[in-house]
């Protein structure tokens, strides 16, 4: 499912709910350095969730249940979307290329962890004001896999709930297409393949049955938000050019011939 956003709605909407109350304490956080989640009303952004009895809810199962069904056995997308429970832009090397390298490029990995971490803070809001469950407490048919298999330790009743009543949106839907965007622009000529990547990056989610599929849409419209706020902030602007400066620059190393040894006869 597509939705287009007409940049001028996109825009005055976001602007009415700059500034309303606050919907969440982050005091325990570092302060904001290219956006304070807090300080926008993101309920009316983003749509509600399908209610419980609802046609879409069903749909949104059953889309759950298929997406296991096709990968149940292993093979390479089961084994990827294991691998995407990891919340990292660095699993976006498979499009960059191995210069994508978190101990290599100090200053992308400062930026796009903190630019991701401060969009995907708006899902948290979101989550605890909808309190969906996740696909696994609606039903026993799917099957908890990576991340959120069942743990063996026993853990209090409030972080179980918290967990379980955590589905919309998604945040590693958020998460991944927050990566696509920041690579962007820091890598613009893989824009289309990033996209798809963070589309794929949050599909994964059904495969281990972590969301709905309609957690996944909101996610990416809660990135598409937070980043395009994001970009009007000095702070991410400066970062961003430093960003872009270092990863080009290893992306052109790691391009350079090797230079060929020469060898002289005597």
């Amino acid at each position: 499912m597509r939705i287009k956003l007409k940049s001028a709605w996109l825009l005055v909407l976001i602007g009415t709910a700059i500034a309303a109350p606050t919907l969440a304490d982050h005091g325990k956080h570092a302060p904001a350095r290219y956006l304070e989640a807090s300080a926008v009303n993101w309920i009316p952004l983003i749509a509600p969730p399908p209610a419980a009895d609802s046609a879409q809810q069903q749909r949104d199962l059953q889309a759950v249940l298929d997406m296991q069904a096709a990968n149940r056995g292993g093979g390479e997308r089961y084994e990827k979307a294991l691998a995407d429970s990891e919340a990292s832009c660095f699993r976006f090397a498979d499009v960059i290329g191995p210069a994508l390298n978190s101990k290599q490029l100090p200053i992308t990995t400062a930026f796009l962890n903190r630019a991701v971490d401060e969009a995907n803070a708006a899902t948290g809001i979101l989550k605890r004001y909808w309190q969906r469950p996740r696909p696994f407490v609606i039903s026993d048919k799917v099957e908890r896999l990576a991340d959120i298999a069942p743990r063996k330790e026993q853990q209090e009743a409030t972080a179980v709930h918290l967990f379980e009543y955590s589905s919309y949106p998604s945040g590693h839907a958020t998460y991944g297409a927050a990566c696509a965007l920041l690579l962007t622009q820091l890598v613009p000529d893989k824009q289309a393949a990033l996209f798809l990547r963070g589309v794929e990056y949050g599909e994964s989610r059904l495969i281990v049955g972590a969301h709905f599929p309609s957690d996944l849409l909101a996610g990416r419209i809660v990135a598409t938000v937070t980043v395009t706020l994001m970009t009007q902030n000095k702070n991410f602007q400066r970062d961003l050019l430093a960003a872009r400066n270092e990863l080009q620059r290893a992306l052109q190393l790691a391009e350079a011939p090797v230079p060929i040894a020469v060898t002289t006869k005597m």
